[in-house]
């Protein structure tokens, strides 16, 4: 009957008349720049250096911070929080002092060099930045709240090495309102002309509550605020539009989807502000695969839902019908893994079965000979060890295989470590005895060489000397003593290290490990899965779904039992 197979069906929508929000690139060059600049004005500073940021420093700026501080000019830094930038503290001590203060309240980043300031829309960490200079005036009113935060709101500063509780202020108390800069006034989004914020769509309820033009920039890290004609930044209200500095910007707008240009670049409000796309005329979308519940039911099968997609003017979908399969929790039934178990066992026993045989078949030992018929029966082993190696356990007749497991492999696998231990300590013991033979050979040489001098001592009688006699007998009875004592009969000791090792090592070994059988047969078709609650008998084709049917009712009985087919 054929291969059970998928089946493709289709359905089209038309979405022009769609209205989208979205973004449209309103300027593309980034205004972003390196420290370079304000650097450059650090060699030129004459009294001191004030910085306020909200985060780290950048490692260009407290290198340069380094020669300024050893020219005799004054350093000042405010941070938000010394636990968050305490990479900064460190890097100001007794050799490089600054006075540092923490400051929690504060918003802004900014950079005051003598009388000259620059704001940065961003954390003075950052590798590129964006900075606004300022004229005398705006100068004279940041350092103004350079000293409002410095010596009202600091809550611990570092002089050299210390953190103290910072000096009270000596001033009188700061005035709340500046003519170009104020701070601490909440910005007013009903009244915005516009506003410009991250690319980061947590902003995007800001949306509903500004009243004219929404934008989003790739360069900020924080929101700005235009109201008339001034500029809100973190905490400070400017009386001037710094709109035109942000050179990287995207406006929300509002349009059907079949007047939006398909040649314009555009970001989607309602998904992530860094996915650029494109307005497509149409386009074919597979949807997800449909799960038939029947194989019989699959022509008439269709999605619960056809989705829309916001960029595409007409739609063409496409989706495929899939015969049942096993759940994506059923994993292949453990009766594989009782059978790859025993496989696997059984491999590896005859793996360590053949190397203790090989190593019979390859012992060059002088004193092998002595041992005859260990190699012939090592070959006798290497034959019945090939022909377990040919065996597929999963594919033999459960009685036979038990009877091979425990009735003929176990007293084959001791018999061989038995038989491999025996040799070496036989061979160990040869290797011994020779080398006694010989030490005995050579005590009773020295022996008779000793005897026919004393001999030749008695017999010339003018030569005799009483006290070299002596000490010769002397030497011959402890000789006579030393061989009678020690090479009368031959006693074997055992290595103490390498044999004893081995002995241990192999007697492990010997100790056979019983095989778990199956419980039940691997099925004659198919590939059986299983989860909790039941059985799963993977198939593919027609030709065998009768005898599926069969097994999961007749064989596999102790859970519930469902055909299936093979996914493709």
């Amino acid at each position: 009957m054929g291969k059970i197979i998928r089946k493709n069906l289709k359905d089209s929508i038309d979405q022009n008349n769609e209205i989208l929000k979205y973004f449209i690139e309103e300027k593309k060059e980034s205004t972003k720049q390196n420290y370079s600049d304000i650097i450059n004005k650090f060699d030129i500073a004459e009294n001191m250096i004030c910085i306020a940021t909200t985060g780290l420093l950048h490692a260009d700026i407290i290198e340069s911070l380094y020669n300024i501080i050893t020219n005799g000019v004054r350093v000042y830094i405010i941070l938000k929080s010394f636990q968050a930038a305490k990479d900064v503290l460190v890097k100001f001590d007794k050799k490089k002092p600054a006075l540092l203060r923490e400051v929690p309240e504060l918003e802004n980043d900014f950079i005051i060099v003598d009388s000259a300031a620059t704001l940065y829309l961003n954390c003075l960490g950052d590798k590129k930045n964006i900075g606004i200079e300022f004229d005398k005036d705006f100068s004279n009113d940041l350092y103004y709240w350079f000293n409002y935060y410095f010596w009202n709101k600091a809550k611990a500063e570092k002089i050299l090495d210390k953190i103290e509780k910072p000096m009270e202020s000596p001033y009188p108390p700061f005035e709340n309102e500046k003519e170009n800069i104020n701070i601490g006034i909440a910005s007013r989004l009903e009244e915005c002309e516009a506003v410009i914020v991250p690319s980061d769509e947590k902003y995007r309820e800001i949306n509903e509550q500004v009243s004219n033009y929404f934008y989003f920039s790739k360069d900020l890290s924080s929101s700005l605020y235009f109201i008339g004609g001034k500029t809100v930044i973190g905490a400070f209200e400017i009386n001037r539009n710094f709109f035109q500095n942000i050179g990287q910007t995207w406006l929300l707008k509002e349009n059907l989807l079949s007047k939006i240009n398909i040649n314009d670049d555009i970001v989607p409000f309602e998904v992530k502000w860094d996915k650029v796309i494109n307005i497509q005329e149409q386009s074919t979308i597979l949807l997800e695969n449909v799960r038939s519940s029947s194989i019989e039911g699959m022509d008439q099968t269709k999605p619960n839902t056809i989705p829309q997609k916001p960029y595409v003017k007409k739609l063409h979908f496409e989706w495929i019908v899939l015969p049942p399969v096993k759940p994506v929790n059923a994993n292949k039934a453990s009766l594989y893994q009782d059978y790859s178990t025993i496989q696997k066992k059984f491999t590896e026993d005859l793996v360590r079965l053949k190397r203790v045989v090989i190593e019979i078949q390859l012992n060059n030992s002088p004193v092998i000979q002595f041992f005859s018929g260990a190699k012939k029966k090592a070959e006798e082993y290497s034959k019945t060890i090939e022909e377990y190696e040919n065996l597929l356990l999963e594919k033999m007749d459960f009685n036979r295989l038990k009877d091979l497991l425990d009735t003929k492999f176990k007293p084959f696998y001791e018999e061989i470590y038995k038989f491999s231990v025996s040799l070496k300590k036989g061979i160990d013991r040869k290797k011994k005895e020779q080398v006694w033979e010989g030490l005995k050979k050579e005590k009773i040489k020295s022996l008779s060489d000793k005897n026919q001098e004393l001999a030749r001592l008695k017999y010339e009688v003018k030569k005799q000397d009483p006290k070299i006699i002596s000490k010769l007998k002397r030497e011959i009875e402890l000789l006579e003593n030393y061989i009678t004592k020690n090479y009368s009969e031959f006693k074997y000791k055992e290595s103490s290290n390498e044999l004893e090792n081995l002995k241990k090592t192999d007697n492990k070994k010997i100790s056979f490990q019983n095989y778990t059988l199956p419980k039940y047969p691997i099925p004659e078709v198919g590939v059986l899965f299983e989860d909790k609650t039941s059985y799963y008998l993977e198939i593919e084709d027609y030709d065998v779904l009768d005898q599926a049917n069969r097994l999961v009712k007749e064989r596999y009985i102790n859970k519930p039992a469902q055909v299936v087919v093979k996914e493709s």
